[in-house]
């Protein structure tokens, strides 16, 4: 049951990063600069633990390594408009609850272009995660919901990058996870670094505290995706790993209600779950 701890473990660490970063936003970093600095203290954990591991490098060809270098810029973009939702939006829960739409059109890719099985319970599971979708909407006007439409608009750009990722782990069974994890990551310190050049914008996150804070919680994502890794390696179905981990988006909901005084509306709470359920049966079932 050592997989169940650590897919737990991973469900936590996810939520408290993410909430993390939000606070980065409050003490006035801009997102380019939060996740620059976040990854660069991610990449710095990966590879010291690669490092500690002693497992010998096992590099991608220069083709597949530019398809894992522009899943990173795809990467990238994503997580920039998950940070503009997080921003303007009224939970961080609610945010990460649309932006695990992504399984619909990673489910759908992979049905269509790897042969992936597909049954009942990933079609309920779709369904369920767009009655999920719609009920977070609620009464909202189609502005008010711009924080949303910047987390679905992070789904879709996201199922690229899995799309991409999965395409090189099936052409490279053997290349080991945490080389595709830094591969991808770098490119993203490209990403943030140009935009903030672009804007000129050094100062709000060149704080000593707050490139301190930040750095620990790259850490925290260094053992997030080293927890994610070692339980879906591990669990007797990658699925079962897959899904206990997304109780981050519960877990992100109420801890930001708690730490933050999020808006905790009863229907978008029971969106929240309704599209983890939706999540967890797509996994299971594919």
């Amino acid at each position: 049951m050592t997989w169940f701890y650590l897919s737990l473990t991973q469900a936590f660490l996810t939520a408290v990063t993410w909430l993390m970063l939000k606070r980065s936003q409050n003490k006035g970093a801009t997102n380019e600069g939060s996740l620059f600095i976040y990854f660069t203290f991610l990449i710095l954990g990966i590879f010291g633990w690669h490092l500690f591991t002693n497992t010998p490098f096992i590099l991608p060809s220069v083709g597949w390594g530019a398809v894992l270098i522009l899943g990173g810029v795809i990467a990238a973009v994503s997580n920039l408009f998950s940070m503009s939702s997080f921003r303007h939006g009224p939970n961080v829960g609610f945010s990460l609850a649309l932006s695990s739409t992504q399984s619909i059109w990673v489910t759908i890719a992979g049905v269509l272009l790897f042969k992936s099985n597909f049954n009942l319970a990933a079609i309920l599971g779709i369904l369920v995660i767009i009655i999920g979708v719609f009920l977070i909407y609620g009464k909202s006007s189609w502005t008010d919901f711009k924080w949303g439409k910047m987390a679905l608009l992070s789904a879709l750009v996201s199922s690229l990058y899995w799309i991409l990722v999965m395409l090189v782990s099936r052409a490279i069974p053997d290349l080991q996870v945490t080389v595709i994890l830094i591969f991808v990551a770098v490119p993203q310190l490209f990403v943030f670094a140009l935009a903030r050049f672009r804007k000129l914008e050094f100062k709000k996150w060149c704080s000593f505290s707050l490139v301190a804070f930040l750095a620990f919680c790259g850490f925290l994502g260094a053992l997030n995706n080293l927890a994610g890794i070692a339980a879906v390696t591990t669990a007797p179905n990658p699925g079962y790993a897959l899904a206990i981990a997304s109780s981050n988006v519960i877990l992100a909901t109420f801890f930001s209600y708690f730490f933050f005084k999020s808006s905790l509306k009863r229907q978008q709470v029971l969106a929240t779950f309704i599209i983890v359920l939706g999540v967890v049966l797509i996994r299971l079932g594919v």
